[in-house]
């Protein structure tokens, strides 16, 4: 998906109909954005449950109604301070999207989760009912189940199943490896740079 691309260059350049809002003279590039040191704001998202309105990606990122979260903005000089930022990491499914021309879910499916054998995961939004019926469902931080079951998020955040803001329904071993080695990766690029 990035072969090709240089992952230093300003994400601004390749996106389409949105916009990372940053300070004057700065940008923001996609090694930033994946190694949560953009400055972007949003930590993360509460999703939409069952019934509600479901905003698309630009108006997440833009914050427009029915969206439920603020402006998705850079606050900080980008590259100076690590932040997790699941703002950051839309604007990288809103990238994506336009690099590719293709829908997001299906470039994860593609390119991530075939690949490493999880054949009964996805990142479609909202689940369909044959995964629905065995994915894992999410639980409160006291081990109840979430009501309403699995939320809509126009959000991807990297699996964290049983987590509140999952969006990567799988079983869950192959989605708790996936969480570990990513998390490991995220917490060795705070000490080292990953590209």
């Amino acid at each position: 998906m990035v072969r090709g691309s240089p992952v230093d260059g300003d994400v601004n350049t390749q996106l389409k109909g949105w916009k990372l809002e940053t300070p004057p003279g700065e940008h923001v590039t996609l090694c930033e954005l994946l190694s949560h040191t953009a400055g972007t704001t949003v930590h993360g998202f509460p999703g939409y449950a069952a019934g509600e309105a479901v905003p698309g990606v630009v108006d997440v990122l833009a914050g427009h109604t029915p969206a439920n979260t603020k402006a998705v903005v850079v606050d900080s000089k980008p590259g100076t301070i690590w932040r997790y930022s699941g703002g950051g990491y839309t604007a990288v499914q809103k990238l994506i999207g336009d690099v590719t021309g293709r829908p997001f879910a299906d470039v994860l499916r593609d390119e991530v989760l075939h690949p490493a054998g999880m054949m009964r995961s996805s990142f479609a939004q909202p689940l369909d009912a044959a995964l629905l019926a065995t994915a894992a469902w999410p639980h409160d931080g006291s081990g109840k189940l979430v009501p309403g079951g699995p939320h809509t998020f126009q959000s991807w955040l990297l699996p964290v199943c049983g987590a509140r803001q999952a969006t990567c329904y799988a079983t869950r071993s192959p989605c708790a490896t996936v969480h570990a080695e990513k998390k490991a990766a995220s917490l060795a690029s705070r000490w080292r740079r990953q590209c």
